[in-house]
Order: structure tokens, then sequence, then C-alpha cells
């Protein structure tokens, strides 16, 4: 009902960059300190507080992978503090096991966001190598 019938509002794409996909992971929240306030600001539980298990779970994207899922391209680095890898590994395995096209891009010294770690360290892909791969990601699915 957008007004463009002959267009599927279906996700066609999916580009993702550093991205926690389990929320129920006790490193989310806790112990990084950069996210212990979004917890209470954003589900309104606190850091450690059970009762925020069933909502975490229902906002975690690996609770909703299904066989229909739009191919996906995932960018994440193997030294973020943040996000660790293995949300980005995890989510990758579920949608290859359920036969979505699917690939992983392990962006080597970058910490969130692909900040070099150390500081100082050259991240490999380069950002203008991440945006070329994520752009032919996108491209090739228009085609």
């Amino acid at each position: 009902t957008g007004g463009y019938p002959e267009v599927s509002s279906a996700v066609q794409a999916v580009a993702l960059y550093s991205s926690a996909t389990d929320l129920t992971q006790p490193y989310i929240f806790n112990g990084v300190g950069r996210l212990e306030k979004i917890l209470p600001q954003v589900f309104g539980y606190a850091v450690g507080d059970p009762a925020a298990i069933p909502t975490l779970m229902s906002a975690s994207p690996v609770n909703y992978v299904t066989a229909q899922d739009a191919p996906t391209t995932l960018f994440h680095g193997d030294k973020d503090d943040v996000a660790p890898l293995s949300e980005s590994q995890n989510l990758y395995n579920l949608l290859i096991a359920q036969g979505v096209p699917a690939k992983l891009t392990v962006v080597q010294n970058g910490g969130h966001g692909f900040v070099p770690i150390p500081p100082g360290a050259i991240i490999n892909p380069t950002r203008a190598k991440i945006a070329e791969m994520m752009a032919k990601h996108l491209n090739n699915l228009l085609q």
C-alpha cells in the first residue's frame, strides 16, 4: 500500500557491519562499558536482569533466520571488543544452514566499526575495499 504496487516491499539484500546479532549474550551489555547504558535506555531493563531475556531474544536477528531471508554479506573486525566476531560468524552459519546466499568478510586488525587495533595498524580489507565489496554485493542482486 506504499504507492508502488509493482515493487516488492520484501528485503532484497542485507549488508551488515560489526553487528550484535544475539542480544542475549552477556558480553553485549556487560563489561564493555559503552553498551551498558543501552540496555535500560532501549529495552528498559538493568544489566543482568533475567526478565530481559525474552525481550532480548525477540530483538535478536539470530532467532529469525529462515530460508526465505535475503542474500546477506557481513563484515566484522577480528578485534572487535564491542560485538565480537562470533556474533557475525554465528549469524553467517545460520544463514548458510538455511541455504541463504551469505558471505562473511573478516577485517584483519579491525575493531568495532573497523577502527584499527592496535592504533595505527592497517586494516585489511581497507574501508574503501569494504565499501566496494558491499556495493558489488548489492549491484549483483539488481542484475
